[in-house]
């Protein structure tokens, strides 16, 4: 009968025209899969909705595994789209499990039951959801299709008191329940997406350069059903992407740009709390300790497919204590390779570490010896913790200001600290945040030392930790040519993957230290533990976002809509020539948003041909270096007939947007070497042309 339904709106969703119409029942479909697959893999329907949260997990990881199949055997069409997303249900159908028999229970009755909290409850319930949609308001109020650096720049800090007010309305509203129900847990995924959110809002195009690449290759794909060559890397969040558009008919543009938001608001509050109720009793505690995962700085902000991985990865490590099912944790690995194959990878390190760890005589091993193991992990998460201290994390306020040691290897102070405003002071979290995530790990293997019958998931912990140690100590000595301009970027996705393979255990790191202070306070010193903790992750989210203030400068400009009228003016006057641009990424961003991967041209060396892209891309392309050539050296005839003597091609245009560093000598000089040039909205952008 559920099938016939699906099947019913399936086919509205195929044939409605209406975009409101189809993505509400695109949201049907997938809320009747989700209900299916809660009631086949969980024996105990309290929090059903928020159970139903997890098993919307499992059924996306299903249709993402026929989405590739299609794409490398066929092609990315409506019917293959509208296959994959039945297949989880024919696939429970043919299934046996263990619910099978089992009556359908009364669901309208567990719902109802879900929205019993008590007067009190609901009173903060509505401040909190004030408080965070007022934000998101705010975000949204400003959004911003000028060129900025920064959020901070247009989004005044001082409204992160919004957020202080809501994570406090939050646990009064936690505290004060009769029960934790989905509510509950659904209340943290606000709390998530209007923090995750804001960068979304107010960079009304995009920011940075990454995610406009996906967004040209999920397009191409959605225009061609195809493309050539067929990646292995991010096939799968691109897939993802492509089919959401495609059956619910909003833009591929908001979709990409929306997906790890969303993802992670939904998906990760629902799986570590039902994976340390594995571990933990006191849920009021384990939900509380879960408000605090912006502390850790995930950029869950903007959708590229490094990121909707570690959503992935956390929900792979927690289906391992959730359902203790290798199936189901199998089905995450997958996922998770086929979205990106590096964090695959580092999963597929800890299942063969597990397995290894989990044959009987090494087990016997561990079990004789597990607090002596114990201690020498610590030891190790110490001190490779405090050797890249001052390397990674103090990497870019190292440009900015001096800072000097007090004798303990590892923390520091700044020897000069302006502050133009007190949220400056949130940069003092910054600087000791592996200190922080140090302690958070001693205190997690306490508890393990202190706990028996945890043996099962030791081999976890183990891994873990050591790839994150590893990770720490390893990275000076990572000599990757190709990837030199982004080393540091390349650094830190190793440092998030091991972190978010190990943000269950730091989540049972915080949930301790709520218990022990729970244990402890009184009325009026419960009340300061309280603001504390919001303060702790209001300044967390300024930390999150890029900024600019007087402690450190962001360079990198978002796109703007002067960008996208100087590559539209391009390509009006190139008269469908042939031509190559010398132009920044925000301008290279801009007509990849507008134009996709129109243009390649053939570069020859040494009888080695290489594709060029007729826009420079950073790291990667020699047109980035004549522009830089062009932009700090000054402009030169030389670099342009080297231009046109590799290529050879005669129209070419060299673009100068206003906040470069000395923009405006750049634009004399080069007013005098080009045959003309276009100055786009009264100077914000001048484009210098050869002919």
């Amino acid at each position: 009968m559920l099938i016939l339904i699906q099947l019913i709106v399936l086919a509205g969703i195929l044939l409605i025209d209406l975009i409101w119409a189809k993505t509400l029942l695109l949201l049907v479909y997938l809320g009747i899969q989700s209900i299916m697959y809660t009631l086949a893999l969980y024996k105990d329907y309290r929090l059903i909705i928020a159970k139903s949260i997890t098993s919307l997990a499992v059924v996306i990881s299903l249709i993402i595994m026929p989405l590739v199949l299609f794409f490398y055997i066929w092609k990315i069409n409506t019917l293959s789209v509208a296959v994959s997303f039945l297949f989880p249900a024919v696939l429970l159908l043919l299934i046996r499990y263990k619910n099978k028999n089992k009556a359908m229970p009364p669901l309208l009755e567990k719902i109802k039951k879900e929205v019993s909290l008590g007067n009190t409850a609901y009173i903060y319930l509505i401040f909190f959801i004030l408080f965070s949609v007022f934000f998101i308001y705010q975000a949204y109020k400003r959004s911003m299709q000028e060129p900025v650096t920064s959020i901070w720049e247009v989004f005044s800090p001082l409204y992160l008191a919004f957020v202080f007010l809501s994570v406090i309305s939050l646990i009064l509203f936690i505290v004060k329940s009769k029960k934790i129900t989905s509510i509950h847990i659904m209340s943290l995924s606000i709390l998530l997406f209007s923090i995750f959110v804001t960068a979304a809002a107010v960079f009304n195009i995009n920011f940075g350069f990454d995610p406009f690449v996906h967004q040209a290759s999920e397009r191409y794909i959605l225009d061609t059903q195809t493309i050539s060559p067929k990646p292995i890397l991010y096939i799968g969040h691109w897939l993802l992407s492509v089919s959401l558009s495609l059956l619910s008919g909003i833009d591929l543009t908001y979709i990409d740009k929306y997906i790890v938001p969303v993802f992670a608001s939904i998906f990760i509050p629902a799986f570590i709390f039902f994976a340390l109720i594995k571990f933990f009793k006191k849920e009021k505690n384990i939900l509380i300790s879960i408000i605090a995962i912006p502390v850790f700085l995930f950029p869950f902000y903007f959708s590229v497919p490094q990121n909707t991985s570690l959503v992935f990865v956390i929900m792979t490590i927690s289906s391992l204590y959730i359902w203790q099912s290798k199936k189901l944790t199998a089905l995450f690995f997958i996922s998770t390779s086929l979205v990106h194959l590096f964090s695959g990878i580092a999963l597929a390190i800890v299942g063969i570490t597990h397995t290894i760890l989990n044959q009987k005589y090494i087990k016997k091993i561990i079990s004789t010896y597990k607090k002596q193991i114990l201690y020498i992990i610590w030891l190790g998460a110490v001190f490779s913790g405090l050797y890249i201290f001052s390397d990674i994390n103090l990497y870019n306020l190292k440009q900015n200001i001096e800072i000097e040691s007090i004798g303990v290897a590892g923390i520091y102070i700044l020897k000069y600290l302006s502050f133009y405003s007190v949220y400056h002071a949130v940069y003092l979290l910054l600087l000791n945040n592996n200190i922080i995530v140090l302690l958070l790990i001693s205190l997690y293997l306490l508890f393990f030392i202190k706990t028996k019958n945890k043996d099962n998931y030791f081999p976890s912990i183990i891994i873990t930790f050591t790839i994150l140690v590893a990770s720490n100590i390893l990275w000076p000595y990572i000599k990757l040519p190709f990837l030199s301009y982004e080393i540091y970027d390349f650094i830190w996705r190793i440092w998030f993957i091991s972190l978010s393979l190990i943000l269950i255990h730091l989540t049972g790191s915080i949930y301790m230290v709520v218990s022990k202070i729970n244990s402890y306070i009184g009325r009026y010193s419960g009340f300061v533990y309280i603001i504390i903790l919001s303060a702790v992750v209001a300044s967390s989210t300024y930390l999150l976002y890029p900024r600019n203030d007087g402690l450190v400068k962001s360079r990198l400009y978002s796109t703007s809509r002067y960008d996208i009228q100087a590559v539209e003016w391009i390509e009006k006057d190139s008269k469908g020539k042939d031509y190559i641009v010398l132009a920044n990424q925000a301008v290279s961003a801009a007509a990849l948003h507008k134009y996709g991967f129109k243009k390649y041209y053939q570069i020859c060396d040494q009888g080695k041909c290489t594709q060029i892209f007729y826009y420079p891309i950073p790291t990667i392309s020699p047109l980035y270096k004549t522009y830089l050539d062009m932009v700090y050296k000054g402009p030169d005839l030389k670099y342009i007939q080297g231009i046109k003597q590799d290529l050879k091609i005669d129209k070419i245009y060299f673009v100068v947007n206003d906040y470069w560093t000395d923009s405006q000598k750049i634009i004399k000089k080069a007013k005098k070497m080009f045959a003309s040039y276009k100055a786009i909205s009264d100077g914000k952008v001048y484009i210098f042309k050869t002919e």
